[in-house]
């Protein structure tokens, strides 16, 4: 970040000429340090260490920790879904334990159809309405917008029963990913107009429906099937936006999928074992992962 001299002044920070890049730190008022490092024994901190890990992705784990790495900010292509969602009473007694079991719900369909490529970053609620913020791309692998696709299809479709109205808004796009924050407190996310874009999309799109903008389904309409939704007026642009509508994804697909799995003879007996395989098979293209193993006598 570059500062003039009237910014840096303002902050208290040394100005001696018109423009300086600016390296500090800057403390966030009224936010002291919550943990005095300089308290603890070696072994508390190799255990605050331990715990803590497993709170973060491993790969901005790793960086952390690597002094040649620490830096994890980088310009990157990511699918960003916002979900908008209705149904819990935040003032009812039970609030707490339907946004942690609706958490958690959601946290398994993104680990499922986007592995490490995937992440729940965060959990808004306010006066604005509830949203949950999920990337597909960041910190590690390319964005994959169809990943994001057959998980924001399997959100709709596995909805929970008292969850009575959820939106999903998607673009897909160059982000700036970063750990922002101050030196008490940070986190990693990302930032960008497409980001701000699937953010403006939920208020507009109907409920158990997905929007998506013209990039996502410009990568995607190969595999799936779209309706062009109309031109959209958004909150913070000046132009109507167009909008596309995700119906579902395309047979097609799955079948060019199978033909790598055919045979040209047919498999004579274990008509059992060959229903089992297949059933594992559509968990897999399904976004189930697992292992097989088949094993016999030679022969057999």
């Amino acid at each position: 970040m570059i500062a003039s001299e009237t910014v840096l002044r303002q902050a208290g920070l040394p100005a001696n000429e018109p423009y300086r890049l600016l390296t500090e730190v800057l403390p966030v008022p009224y936010a002291p340090p919550i943990l005095f490092l300089g308290s603890y024994d070696k072994d508390r901190l190799r255990l605050l260490l331990e715990v803590a890990t497993r709170f973060l992705h491993p790969t901005l784990c790793e960086r952390i920790l690597d002094e040649k790495s620490a830096f994890v900010a980088e310009h990157r292509p990511v699918t960003s879904l916002f979900v908008g969602f209705e149904g819990i009473d935040f003032e009812a007694p039970n609030a707490g334990e339907q946004l942690q079991a609706y958490y958690q719900w959601a946290v398994e369909i993104v680990a499922r159809h986007g592995g490490t490529n995937s992440r729940l970053n965060r959990v808004l609620t306010g006066d604005k309405g509830n949203q949950l913020h999920i990337i597909f791309g960041a910190p590690v692998a390319p964005d994959a917008p169809e990943q994001a696709l057959r998980c924001a299809l399997a959100l709709q479709a596995e909805r929970p029963e008292f969850i009575t109205q959820q939106k999903v808004g998607m673009t897909t796009g160059k982000v700036f990913a970063c750990a922002v924050g101050s030196g008490n407190r940070r986190e990693y996310t990302i930032l960008g107009a497409m980001v701000n874009l699937s953010s403006r999309i939920v208020p507009v799109c109907p409920d158990g429906a997905v929007l998506t903008d013209i990039n996502t389904m410009r990568r995607t309409e190969h595999l799936f099937d779209y309706v062009e939704h109309s031109e959209v007026t958004l909150k913070g642009y000046q132009h109507p936006v167009t909008v596309y509508r995700l119906q579902n994804e395309k047979q097609a697909s799955a079948g060019s999928h199978m033909r790598h799995v055919s045979r040209n003879r047919p498999l004579l007996g274990r008509e059992e074992e060959q229903e089992q395989l297949l059933t594992m098979l559509g968990a897999a293209y399904g976004g189930e992962g697992g292992f097989v193993a088949v094993t016999g006598p030679v022969g057999a």
